[in-house]
């Protein structure tokens, strides 16, 4: 006797098919760009961990934040898209095969070439007269684009790779006020940019170790010659006490000097905690205001303090500020909490941190 025994297996099928279905989506998500549809940055790293030789076109819009100003933000969009179209057909129309193109961020492109039909001054001085010369129609208005471009080297050098490499010749050429530059080897460059991997690398175990800390620096008052306050200074606790001319500008290339300012903010609330009888200042820069994790973490603090008269902001005036109304908005909002506000207008911006 036999038993047959059939078994439908048409569900489980389709139900793999759907996942290898949205994994697929996934991963194309993950690296193409939302907007235009090209290739992204995690694409483009990807590329230049596989390919070992190959030249990086770094291409920035001129004056961008002008023409979102002039255009809008949803313009803009369309500005970025139409200009995607035609990097593309430069690039298929003007390149070999082994070219493709990726879009980084805002107005930020990048074209990687394996194998060039042409030298890369000529390359970029083609594309420069490609975009500039193509006119741009938006709400029926024409416009022309200018771009400026950073070209590589063919190989990663040993402290830098392409990217940066492109970036560097791009920014070089924008201080130069030309159209496009190949990237120089510098020593310097290579050394300065080596030690900033490790100032940063050492940022984060300090943050992830809770290395930072904050010192005192007693402010007197002359007449009585008894401190009137406490300034609040950021060191790094590594083999040796580290003062912010050592890691403050470099953090802030990274996402790392917003977390060091949230640190800052929790310890000397923690401090005022302690000691509700003290009063202490800790400086605000601009791009502190600017930072919604950063304003958060000061507000909830804040909102937990009991004394916080005794708190002192004093804002560095000579930073770069851009938007002295969201600035005035932010400080009316402090201020509602019996927060002290004081303007350091010396013109020395971090120079209190420094001493």
């Amino acid at each position: 006797h036999y038993i047959a025994i059939k078994l439908d297996v048409t569900a489980d099928k389709l139900h793999q098919k759907e996942i290898e279905e949205k994994n697929a989506e996934i991963q194309k998500r993950y690296y193409t760009d939302y907007l235009t549809g090209l290739r992204n940055r995690n694409c483009l790293m990807g590329k230049l961990d596989k390919e070992i030789e190959g030249r990086l076109y770094y291409i920035n819009i001129n004056d961008f934040t002008q023409v979102k100003t002039f255009y809008g933000m949803k313009n803009s969009d369309e500005i970025i898209k139409k200009l995607a179209k035609v990097l593309e057909e430069f690039s298929n129309n003007q390149l070999t095969c082994g070219s493709y193109l990726f879009r980084i961020k805002f107005d930020e492109f990048c074209l990687w070439c394996k194998e060039e039909n042409m030298l890369p001054k000529r390359l970029m001085k083609k594309l420069h007269t490609y975009i500039k010369h193509n006119e741009f129609i938006i709400d029926n208005t024409p416009m022309n684009l200018d771009i400026t471009i950073g070209c590589s080297k063919n190989t990663d050098a040993k402290n830098t790779n392409r990217y940066i490499e492109a970036e560097i010749a791009h920014h070089n050429a924008r201080l130069e006020n030309v159209n496009y530059m190949i990237y120089q080897e510098q020593n310097r460059v290579e050394e300065l940019y080596g030690k900033n991997l490790q100032t940063i690398k050492l940022i984060q175990e300090a943050l992830a170790e809770d290395r930072v800390v904050i010192y005192l620096q007693p402010i007197y008052h002359l007449p009585s010659n008894t401190v009137y306050m406490y300034e609040v200074l950021v060191r790094i606790q590594d083999e040796q006490i580290m003062s912010p001319d050592m890691f403050l500008e470099t953090s802030k290339m990274s996402k790392y000097y917003h977390k060091i300012m949230r640190t800052v903010i929790k310890k000397t609330f923690a401090l005022m905690r302690k000691n509700r009888d003290k009063r202490f200042s800790v400086n605000f820069s601009y791009i502190d205001f600017t930072n919604e994790a950063t304003m958060s973490c000061l507000f909830e603090e804040l909102l937990k303090c009991k004394a916080p008269q005794n708190l002192t902001l004093e804002i560095l005036e000579s930073e770069n500020i851009q938007d002295y109304g969201m600035i005035k908005e932010k400080i009316l909002q402090i201020k509602k909490f019996g927060c002290q506000i004081s303007i350091d207008d010396f013109g020395a911006g971090h120079s209190n941190y420094y001493r």
